[in-house]
């Protein structure tokens, strides 16, 4: 599977999740009535798991995980904590990042942050001990 197709279902996935959390959590505390003050509450908490999910677990959000991808800094140094933030700031406008991506460049929050996305050649860090 070449890159950008794996970024991008990566980027669905990830957007599924915060979707549906954010769902959920105004259905929990709002219901399921339609008024300007839910609508507003379920795009803010969308809006920031978007913001957060390359810190869900380890650095990589869940949809990253799954496709085996990983953010780098473009320079080849430690990737900065405000970088994946600047970088899913853009998200805001995500059709648009979505069609850069599949044009084969790098979104507009990659460019931004100074970043970009390869493949996680090493498996996970996590450790199986065994007896």
């Amino acid at each position: 599977m070449n890159l950008t197709f794996r970024r991008v279902i990566a980027f669905i996935i990830d957007y599924f999740i915060c979707y549906e959390i954010s769902r959920y959590a105004n259905a929990y505390f709002y219901g399921t009535r339609p008024d300007f003050r839910a609508a507003l509450i379920l795009f803010l908490t969308f809006f920031l798991l978007l913001l957060l999910k390359d810190f869900a677990i380890g650095g990589r959000s869940i949809g990253k995980r799954i496709m085996k991808l990983k953010i780098v800094s473009a320079d080849g140094g430690k990737v900065r904590v405000w970088q994946p933030l600047l970088r899913n700031v853009t998200l805001i406008i995500s059709p648009v990042e979505i069609i850069l991506v599949l044009m084969g460049g790098r979104r507009l929050g990659d460019r931004l942050a100074k970043t970009a996305v390869e493949e996680n050649s090493k498996p996970d860090e996590r450790k199986v001990q065994t007896p």
